[in-house]
């Protein structure tokens, strides 16, 4: 009798450790333990109830069944540099001090300013053929009815054109002097500078 009563306060000693070591795992599980005694009247605990022999699965009966929820585990972080973080990098400038965006805005602008000029050319194209037809029509007024009124406006849109192709010719010239200074001047000046000329690359 003193025998089975050790025996007993070990197996719950046997039992307390077997708990404690399931609610110390790091698994999220739904976990069964089993437990029956032999023909010796020693008490047995599986946690697979396959493991219990066939002659004593009548004997057997389930004590515990719990889900032991695992410690999240930490995972280690990686150390990122938020995007757009400069700190560090060193910015490439001229040797007068100037940068990329320095350069690329320089350029941009005169692009801007030759798209302006085209606009301006086409309306000054416009007009000049506008004028140009007014004047023919005014000059064969002038020529087969010979009136002062048709003469006038004649000579008064002879000089409107006139204006208009000084105006285009000007704006040509403009063009092309900005066309130079996008291909050819920019880059120049700018290797002088000692900068790059992939700066100039726009989105860059």
């Amino acid at each position: 009798m003193r025998y089975m009563s050790l025996h007993y306060v070990g197996l719950k000693i046997s039992l307390v450790l077997i708990i404690a070591l399931f609610i110390a795992g790091n698994k999220l599980v739904a976990q069964d333990i089993h437990s029956y005694i032999d023909d010796q009247g020693v008490m047995h605990f599986v946690d697979d109830e396959t493991l219990i022999p066939e002659k004593y699965k009548g004997r057997s009966k389930s004590v515990i069944k719990k889900e032991i929820e695992s410690q999240p585990v930490m995972e280690e972080k990686q150390e990122t540099k938020p995007k757009g973080d400069m700190k560090g990098i060193e910015i490439k400038k001229d040797k007068f001090g100037n940068t990329a965006s320095y350069w690329r805005a320089r350029y941009k602008a005169l692009q801007d300013e030759k798209i302006s000029k085209e606009k301006e050319l086409r309306s000054l194209e416009e007009q000049r053929d506008d004028v140009a037809k007014k004047l023919e029509s005014a000059r064969n007024k002038a020529y087969f009815i010979g009136d002062s009124q048709s003469i006038t406006e004649a000579a008064s849109l002879e000089n409107r054109l006139r204006d208009i192709e000084n105006t285009i010719k000007i704006t040509i010239s403009s063009l092309d002097e900005l066309n130079k200074k996008i291909s050819v001047d920019i880059y120049d000046e700018l290797i002088e500078a000692g900068g790059d000329p992939s700066w100039l690359l726009l989105g860059e």
